[in-house]
C-alpha cells in the first residue's frame, strides 16, 4: 500500500524514516501508548495516545504538530499549503495539522520534524495507554514492512502493561479526579486560543462552576478519565453521581435563529472558509427583529444545491436600522433606482465554523427537523428554530464534531482472515468486494445452509475494518413494507391521551442519516431480501440504487438520497424464490454473488474437532446429485457445529429429512434411500 501511495523510492524512504523516528519518540514515553493502524485501504496512520500524529496518504502525508515548537518562518511557509490547519483538536489547542504533498515533503520535512516529535511526546503522555480502537486495529505487518525497508530496529507496542483499561475509566472516576481535572483545565486549556470561545460551542451543553469560573462538563470528564470521546449526557450523569451541580450552558430565555444566504448573491460556503470564531458580521433581518436580543444563537444556512448549516454564531446586539446610499445598495435588495434603502441588520459574531456542514438531506430525514420552517417555506432571510429542533441539532453537532482520529475505530479484519473464516479463496472474495464497490449493492444467493448470512457479515466486517463505519442487519419478511423501510405514518400518544400521526423515518432513512455522520464505509445487510415485495418496499430507492449520485423527493415529504459511504449486502435463499423470478429491474441494480455447498470447508471444520466427515460429505454429494438443482441443494451449515457426533442423528431426522420428504414428494423411493436408518452407518464411521 505504501509503495502505491509513494512510488518514488527516495520520497518513500524519507517518509518511512520520519515515521520510524516518531514511533521511537512515542515508545520512549510509553510502550503501550501508540499504534500503527490502517483506517482505510489508502492510508497508514500512526497514533499516539488519543491523537493521530502521522498519516501516509496517496501522494501526500498528514501531520499533527506542536504549534509552539514551530519557528515563525516555518509557520509562514507551511501556511501556504492548501491544507494548513486541516483538522482541529478540541482537547488539544496547542496543535496544528496539515497535509503536505509528496513532492514538497523533502523540502518541508526539516521544518516540521521538531514540532512533530514534540507533538508525539505530548500526545503519548495524554493517556495511560493507547485508545482501545487503535489498540485493536494495530497492524503488526506495517512494522514488519518498516523494518524490512529501513533495515533498522522498530519496537513493537506492549499492550499488556499493568494499568486500568480505558473502557473502564469512567466507572473509576472519583470526585478528587474531577477536582484535579478542573485545575488541569485552568492550566492547560483556559486562555489558549482554541478554548477562548468554548462557551459558544454547541458541543459543550453543560457546565459546572468553581470559584466563579465555568468549566465544560464534557471536557472535564475527558481529562479526568483519560478518554478521547464521550457524550455530553454521559459526562453529565457521571458528575451528577459525584455530587456536582450542573447547569445547562444554553439559557432557555435565549432564542435560536436561522439566517439564510441565497448563493446567487452571497456565497456563505466560501465566506466561512476565511473567518475564525470571534469574527464579527451582520445579517439583514426582515422578520422577528423585535424578538431578537444579544446572546441569541444563530445558525448560518446557505440555500441552493449545497444547502446546509455551515456555521454557528451569537447575536451581539438587537437588530438596528441601516441605510444604504443609492450606489451601495446590494443586488438582493429591490428598491427603485436612485433611491436610498433602509434595512434592519442584526450584528453577530461567529462562534463555530463547521468542518462539514449539516446538509439539508440530514434534516429532512430527521423526525424532529424535517418540518423546520426553512424546509417547508424556504423563502426568507431569517427563521425561528424551536427548542426541540435546537436540541436535535445539538445532538447532530456533537455526533459529527471532529473526534480524535482514533476514536471508535473498528478492528482491522484482513482479507486473509476473512478467507480463513469463510473457506472462500482470497481471489474470489476480492472479486466480490470489487463488485460491491462498483455497484454499491450485492446479493449473496444460494440454497439453504450455505452460510450466506455468515459470509455477508464477514464481508461487512472486512469493509468497515480500521474505520469508523458500522454494520446493521435488517431481515425482510412478507409483511415488511415501504413504511417500515423508507418512511411512514406512525400513531403516537400524547400526554393528554390524544393521538398524533407524525411521518417517521424507516430503517433505511435512519441508517442513512447516521451514516452521514461518519466518512468511512457503512454496511446495511438485508437478510432474506427476496421474502419481501421488493418493488413495494424500496419505492423511490429503486431509482437511486442505479443513480446513486442523485436524490428524489419522497411522497411523504423530505428527500431520499444514498450517502456515498453506504453499501448494501442482501442474502437470498434460492429454495424460497429462484433468482430467475427476481424482477429484472432489480437484478440489474445488484451484483449477484453465488454460494454453493463447500464440502472442503465442512471437512476441515470437523477435522479440527476430531470428527471424520468423509462419509457425511459423500452422502450430501449423493443427495444433491439426486436433487439435481443447485437452487435446492442441501448446504453444509446444518453440520458446522462442534459435538456433531452427538447431534448428527437429531439434525438429520428433524431438519434434513423433512426437507427431503417435501422435495421428493413424487419420488418416494429416493427419499427412502436417504432416511437416517439407511445412511447412519455411512455418516457415523
Amino acid at each position: 500500500m505504501v509503495e502505491s501511495c509513494h512510488p518514488d523510492p527516495a520520497i518513500r524512504r524519507l517518509v518511512l524514516t520520519y515515521l520510524a523516528d516518531l514511533i521511537d519518540a512515542a515508545h520512549a514515553v510509553g510502550a503501550s501508548r501508540w499504534a500503527v493502524t490502517v483506517p482505510r485501504r489508502d492510508c497508514l496512520r500512526f497514533v499516539a495516545g488519543f491523537y493521530f500524529v502521522f498519516d501516509i496518504y496517496r501522494d501526500a502525508v498528514g501531520l499533527a504538530l506542536q504549534r509552539e515548537t514551530l519557528p515563525p518562518e516555518s509557520v509562514v511557509r507551511l501556511q501556504q499549503l492548501d491544507d494548513w490547519e486541516r483538522w482541529k483538536f478540541k482537547s488539544y489547542a496547542g496543535a496544528v495539522t496539515c497535509i503536505i504533498p509528496a513532492d514538497q515533503f523533502s523540502e518541508l520535512s526539516s521544518l516540521t520534524r521538531e514540532a512533530s516529535l514534540a507533538f508525539t511526546h505530548t500526545a503519548a503522555k495524554s493517556a495511560r495507554r493507547v485508545h482501545n480502537g487503535s489498540r485493536s486495529a494495530h497492524c503488526t505487518g506495517a512494522l514488519a514492512y518498516l523494518r524490512s525497508e529501513l533495515q533498522r530496529d522498530i519496537p513493537e507496542p506492549i499492550y499488556d502493561l499493568p494499568g486500568p483499561d480505558v473502557a473502564e475509566d469512567l466507572d473509576r472516576v472519583q470526585r478528587e479526579d474531577i477536582e484535579a481535572a478542573l485545575t488541569t483545565f485552568d492550566i492547560d486549556r483556559r486562555g489558549t486560543s482554541g478554548w477562548q470561545n468554548w462557551e459558544h460551542d454547541a458541543v459543550y451543553r453543560y457546565v459546572i462552576t468553581r470559584d466563579g469560573q465555568r468549566y465544560p462538563v464534557k471536557e472535564i470528564v475527558r481529562i479526568a478519565a483519560g478518554v478521547s470521546q464521550l457524550s455530553s449526557d454521559r459526562a453529565r450523569r457521571l458528575l451528577d453521581r459525584l455530587g456536582f451541580t450542573i447547569e445547562a450552558l444554553f439559557d432557555a430565555t435565549q432564542r435560536v435563529w436561522l439566517f439564510q444566504a441565497n448563493p446567487r448573491f452571497y456565497k456563505l460556503a466560501e465566506r466561512v472558509r476565511g473567518v475564525t470564531p470571534g469574527t464579527e458580521d451582520d445579517w439583514a433581518v426582515t422578520r422577528y427583529r423585535d424578538e431578537m436580543k444579544a446572546g441569541d444563537r444563530v445558525l448560518l444556512w446557505q440555500a441552493g444545491q449545497e444547502a446546509g448549516i455551515y456555521a454557528l454564531g451569537e447575536l451581539i446586539a438587537a437588530p438596528a436600522e441601516h441605510t444604504y446610499a443609492p450606489e451601495d445598495i446590494p443586488p438582493w435588495l429591490d428598491v427603485p433606482p436612485g433611491q436610498p434603502a433602509t434595512v434592519w441588520r442584526a450584528p453577530f459574531r461567529y462562534t463555530q465554523i463547521l468542518v462539514e456542514p449539516i446538509r439539508r438531506a440530514t434534516l429532512v430525514e430527521h423526525p424532529a427537523l424535517q418540518k423546520m420552517h426553512v424546509l417547508r417555506a424556504p423563502n426568507g432571510t431569517n427563521f425561528r428554530v424551536n427548542s426541540d429542533e435546537w436540541a436535535a441539532l445539538q445532538e447532530i453537532l456533537e455526533r459529527s464534531s471532529p473526534p480524535g482520529p482514533t476514536s471508535g475505530l473498528n478492528p482491522f479484519y484482513p482479507l486473509a482472515d476473512c478467507a480463513g473464516d469463510t473457506g472462500i479463496t482470497e481471489a474470489e472474495l476480492a472479486r466480490w468486494l470489487r463488485a460491491i464497490e462498483r455497484k454499491g449493492q450485492a446479493v449473496l444467493y444460494g440454497p439453504p445452509g450455505t452460510g450466506k448470512t455468515f459470509v455477508a457479515q464477514r464481508l461487512a466486517r472486512h469493509l468497515v475494518g480500521g474505520g469508523e463505519g458500522f454494520v446493521e442487519l435488517v431481515q425482510f419478511h412478507p409483511a415488511y413494507s415501504y413504511e417500515d423501510f423508507i418512511q411512514g405514518i406512525r400513531p403516537q400518544s400524547l400526554a393528554d391521551g390524544s393521538l398524533t400521526y407524525p411521518m417517521v423515518p424507516g430503517r433505511f432513512l435512519d441508517f442513512c442519516a447516521r451514516a452521514r455522520a461518519v466518512t468511512d464505509t457503512c454496511i446495511l445487510i438485508v437478510d432474506e431480501i427476496n421474502r419481501a415485495n421488493l418493488a413495494r418496499v424500496f419505492g423511490e430507492l429503486m431509482y437511486l440504487l442505479e443513480y446513486r449520485d442523485q436524490s428524489l423527493p419522497l411522497a411523504g415529504g423530505g428527500v431520499l438520497s444514498i450517502p456515498a459511504n453506504v453499501r448494501i449486502i442482501g442474502t437470498m435463499n434460492t429454495a424460497d424464490r429462484s433468482i430467475a423470478l427476481v424482477d429484472h429491474a432489480l437484478r440489474r441494480r445488484f451484483a449477484f454473488l453465488p454460494l454453493q455447498p463447500n464440502y472442503a470447508v465442512l471437512r476441515q471444520f470437523q477435522s479440527e474437532r476430531d470428527f471424520d466427515a468423509d462419509g457425511l460429505v459423500s452422502t450430501l454429494e449423493q443427495v444433491n446429485r439426486e436433487i439435481g438443482d443447485s437452487s435446492y441443494a442441501v448446504g453444509i451449515s446444518f453440520f458446522m457445529r462442534p459435538g456433531l457426533a452427538d447431534a448428527l442423528e437429531d439434525i438429520w431426522r428433524m431438519e434434513i429429512e423433512p426437507y427431503l420428504e417435501e422435495y421428493f414428494f413424487d419420488r418416494r423411493e429416493v427419499f427412502e434411500r436417504f432416511r437416517w436408518e439407511k445412511i447412519s452407518a455411512r455418516v457415523t464411521l
